[in-house]
């Protein structure tokens, strides 16, 4: 019996806002990486996000082990980028300092 071989679909994909998602859901790659490494198993995480399939995050995971530097250095971007938002300013925040520029 001849196996096929040939290369597997990666389950990631990027968003409009190049936000990476895992299958067809709106789960992100942050969120499956962060669960794989706090020890959780991938039937633990799909138990976390049921929406995913249990093939798609063992390839995720195994895409994670195979680029590591990259999925390292993706995730480390994607915290800086989410620290920099929280340090933002809120919307209340800023609409009353530009209320208390405005002239009377």
């Amino acid at each position: 019996m001849k196996l096929d071989l040939g290369p597997a679909t990666l389950p990631l994909r990027p968003d409009a806002s190049e936000v990476v998602r895992v299958g067809d859901t709106r789960v992100t790659l942050e969120s499956v990486l962060h669960a794989h490494l706090d020890g959780e198993s991938a039937e633990g995480i799909v138990g976390s996000f049921p929406a995913l399939d249990l093939t798609d995050v063992h390839a995720t995971i195994a895409w994670f082990l195979r680029h590591r530097t990259d999925a390292e250095a993706y995730l480390a971007a994607a915290h800086a980028e989410a620290a920099a938002q929280n340090a933002a300013p809120n919307a209340a925040e800023f609409r009353a300092r530009l209320l208390a520029r405005r002239p009377r």
